[in-house]
């Protein structure tokens, strides 16, 4: 791994079976070297949104049961959507709106 910092987590995903990091940090996550121990790396709007398009039911109800927990302040299923487009996965809260019929 190019950040000596982040070989335990690779070495844990490994030692865990694992078979995908999901990091914002891809540049520290080499793919050539990952597939070497059976990993890959995939960014959080990758991973959600292929998770979101394989099991829409679950998504749909993981979501709406994230949005029901958010007590400090409240918050809609429109206003978590735009935290989720605004923190970097644009990808799957276009997914979710799609698939909560949820208006931007």
């Amino acid at each position: 791994m190019p950040d000596a910092g982040d070989r335990h987590v690779a070495a844990a995903a490994h030692n865990g079976d694992a078979d995908v990091i999901v990091t914002f940090n891809l540049k520290d996550f080499p793919a050539n070297q990952l597939a070497k121990i059976g990993l890959s790396a995939r960014h959080p709007d990758v991973f959600l949104t292929g998770v979101a398009e394989a099991y829409p039911e679950r998504a749909v109800k993981a979501m709406t049961e994230l949005v029901a927990s958010k007590k400090h302040p409240p918050r809609t299923m429109r206003e978590e959507l735009e935290r989720l487009k605004h923190s970097g996965m644009p990808g799957f809260a276009r997914m979710m709106r799609r698939l909560m019929n949820v208006q931007s």
